[in-house]
Order: C-alpha cells, then structure tokens, then sequence
C-alpha cells in the first residue's frame, strides 16, 4: 500500500478502448508501506524488462522498447530511495486494482524553481510494448499534478532532462522548450504551469482537503461517488499536503 497524500484520480484507457482502468495520484510519504511496495512493484518492472530483452532477441520487439523499460525499473527503484532518503517530493499513480502506473520525484533547484528528476510509467504501458492495451494519460496525469504542486510552491520554472528523443517529443508536445546544454527543457512562467496543470480539472467539491485534481475521461472520472470506492483499496489517506 502507497501511503501520503492523495491528490487527484482519473480513468485510464487502453490504446484499444477495451480497458478503462480507474486510478489515484498520491504524492508518496516515506513510510514502510510505501517503500515496500515500490521497491516490490520496480522488482515487478524489472521481470517485465527482462521478457522485453528475450522479444528483442528473437527480433520480435524493438531494442529501444527494451532499453525504455530498463529505465522505468530504474525510475521506480530511484523514487523509492529518494523518498526513503528524504529528497525531493514523489508522485505516484497506483491502479485501483494495485499496480503502480507510474511515479515521479522532483526537488528544488533554486529561487522558485524545480527540476523534474525521475519520471517513468510502467513498461506494459510504453509505447511499443507488446500488445494493444497500453494504458494512455498516466505520464500526462503524473505532470499535471507535479505543476499543482509547483504552483502551490510558489515555484516558476519546471526543468527536465528527456531520457531519449521520444521522451523529447513528450515534453515538446507539452510546451517544453530547450533552456540548456545537455538537451535540458523547461517551462517558465506560472501561466505555462497553470496550462500543463490545466491538462486535468481541478474538482473544488472533493471531500479531500486542498487542491484536488481529476484526469480521464469526462463523468467516469469525475464521479464523486467513485472516489470513496477507489480509497480504502488504494492508499491510506494522510493530511494534504
């Protein structure tokens, strides 16, 4: 079980449109809990990465497919000793059913800004992997409660360094532009955190203390009756923030 502060949900849906797979966003608190399952969860990645390098052997996946998931094992497991280490902020999004979609860690560079270190979703859900049910939104889910927490900080300036060019195309889509050697992107302005914010809607009558966001698609997502039956299978709710 994740446990910290829950701060938004949504409804994931597959490439395919035959899965809809309801989802929390929880920014992690260092916890037993929570540590456990990460680094269960990365063990879980890491298997999976490894059945992607046996397609790619027997030229049946594409090498960077392989090489992307690699890194997601790498992610999680970096999340999870982040947070055990006390630097930086995680995110997370977990499934109703209990897998981690996706997770993040950032931390504060300098005077109102933040660099985005980590972020990856889980290796059954990249583009390319094997099959038609990828889930789709969780990283644009993740960024858009990473800039609610910039704005609630009071910080300006979002920066990130793309793992590969498909990770670039990611961020450029999303209004990132080039601000530094080394194929560093950023976003500046409260204006541009509020757009990559406004991916999501803010939902002001959830029964959860604060800003709360909601991702998805339309009434499934933004059915207050559905979050009090995501809660207690998901995640142990502490004070927000």
């Amino acid at each position: 079980m994740i446990t910290g502060s829950l701060v938004g949900h949504g409804v994931a849906i597959s490439e395919d449109k035959t899965l809809r797979v309801p989802y929390l966003i929880i920014r992690a608190a260092k916890s037993p809990a929570s540590l456990a399952e990460m680094r269960a969860q990365a063990a879980r990645w890491k298997a999976k990465e490894n059945e992607f390098w046996a397609l790619v052997s027997q030229h049946k996946l594409h090498v960077q497919v392989a090489k992307r998931a690699e890194f997601t094992e790498e992610v999680l497991r970096s999340c999870a000793d982040a947070l055990e280490r006390g630097e930086g902020w995680v995110v997370v999004i977990r499934s109703k059913d209990g897998p981690i979609l996706g997770c993040s860690q950032y931390n504060m560079v300098g005077p109102q800004k933040g660099f985005l270190n980590l972020q990856a979703i889980s290796p059954d859900n990249l583009v390319g992997s094997p099959g038609k049910t990828q889930l789709r939104g969780i990283g644009t889910a993740l960024l858009a409660a990473i800039s609610q927490d910039f704005l609630a900080r009071n910080w300006n300036e979002m920066w990130v360094k793309p793992f590969d060019e498909q990770a670039a195309v990611f961020w450029a889509r999303r209004g990132f532009g080039v601000c530094g050697a080394g194929g560093l992107l950023c976003v500046r302005g409260r204006e541009r955190l509020y757009a990559l914010r406004g991916i999501c809607q803010t939902w002001p009558e959830s029964p959860i203390d604060g800003e709360y966001i909601v991702c998805g698609d339309g009434e499934t997502a933004k059915d207050p009756s559905k979050l009090s039956a995501l809660i207690p299978a998901a995640v142990a709710v502490l004070p927000f923030p």
